[in-house]
């Protein structure tokens, strides 16, 4: 029986492969075939079989129906803020990456539509020349947070990572924690009027998601997009962000009294302390040393090369555990999308179908994730 070949729209072909992130010869090395049939593809001198178009789809995380539009769909790129993460080694988004960030833009836009009204209190904006002091204060402000707000976990990282998810997500930041991978992405920002986006990586232990859930403000608080790196660069936006991030997690005069009853004689071992006391990371506490002049370069210095990893990554104990497919989808998308999206299917603005394929849940698992919300 002869071969079929499906008449696909070359230029969908060609840019569903560039927003992949995937080289032509990966994609021919999966499909077994050579660079130059896929290039012909992206071309028009030639069309996939059925299996063939069936086998990169699958690779590529699109639906078939999208090669045969008669072009790519409107504002579907990723801007090239969010294809190229920022830090001290930038880098373009693996292809992995790359489907986390379109994901998290679904779910974005899918709650967009569902929720007409701007917010009464947007984030506030705050111009390049703001000091970055100044910059934590107004948001710590504007979310409503104490100065002594740490009190309150009493060192204990996780308390502190959900209570500023608690603070963010009252505001109407949709936050999401998903699996970024192993490479050093550790979040992005996805601005937006009605529901703005902060994805955090659950590769990060506690303080670390909590110093990136801050640094990404700091991105939507200029009205940007960013993926940042888990290692910030110097003399750069990151730094800034880092810096705001800093400033809202330890606010000066907490970190003057917590400095004056540290009793460790160890530097590494003061810093250590003086980030469990306030829930949050090495990096960030380095950072506020050095602000308050209570320390130098050097002490950041120190945690890079001392703790290279203690903030990227968590131990082998962390796990998703026994934790169900709708949890887990649950805490990728954060309650006020899931809130949102589950409250939109019982006031009939979007179908079940349309909530399934965005969050990735079967019909059982969705009403499971309505019923917790509830």
């Amino acid at each position: 029986m002869p071969a079929r070949y499906e008449p696909v729209t070359p230029s969908v072909v060609g840019w569903a492969i560039d927003e992949s992130g995937y080289a032509t010869g990966e994609i021919a090395a999966h499909l077994k075939i050579a660079p130059e049939t896929v290039q012909a593809w992206r071309d028009g001198r030639e069309r996939p079989t059925v299996g063939q178009l069936t086998k990169l789809s699958k690779k590529l995380k699109r639906p078939r129906a999208l090669f045969f539009l008669p072009a790519a769909p409107a504002n579907a790129s990723l801007p090239p803020q969010l294809g190229t993460a920022a830090g001290r080694e930038g880098r373009d988004l693996s292809p992995s990456e790359r489907l986390q960030v379109r994901r998290a833009r679904r779910v974005q836009q899918l709650v967009a539509s569902v929720i007409d009204a701007e917010p009464d209190n947007p984030i506030p904006r705050f111009g390049p020349g703001a000091m970055s002091g100044a910059v934590a204060e107004g948001l710590r402000q504007w979310l409503g947070v104490p100065s002594n707000a740490h009190n309150a976990w009493n060192g204990d990282a996780r308390k502190a990572r959900d209570a500023w998810i608690g603070w963010f997500e009252r505001a109407g930041i949709l936050v999401m924690q998903l699996r970024l991978g192993n490479e050093g992405l550790r979040g992005f920002s996805l601005p937006h009027p009605t529901v703005p986006a902060i994805a955090v990586s659950t590769t990060q232990n506690n303080p670390a998601r909590s110093f990136t859930l801050w640094h990404e403000l700091a991105h939507l608080s200029t009205g940007s997009e960013a993926s940042c790196l888990a290692v910030s660069a110097a003399n750069s936006i990151e730094r800034r962000c880092d810096e705001i991030a800093s400033c809202a997690l330890i606010p000066e005069e907490e970190l003057l009294v917590a400095y004056d009853s540290l009793s460790a004689d160890d530097r590494l071992a003061a810093i250590e302390d003086l980030a469990r006391h306030f829930g949050t990371s090495l990096r960030a506490t380095a950072l506020a040393l050095i602000r308050s002049e209570l320390g130098d370069e050097k002490d950041y210095a120190l945690v890079e090369r001392e703790r290279p990893i203690a903030d990227t990554d968590k131990p082998p104990a962390f796990s998703r555990g026994g934790m169900s497919r709708t949890h887990l989808r649950a805490r990728e998308v954060g309650r006020v999308a899931a809130g949102a999206i589950t409250d939109a299917i019982r006031s009939g603005q979007i179908s079940e179908l349309a909530a399934r394929r965005v969050l990735r849940l079967d019909g059982y698992e969705l009403d499971e994730m309505a019923d917790a919300l509830s």
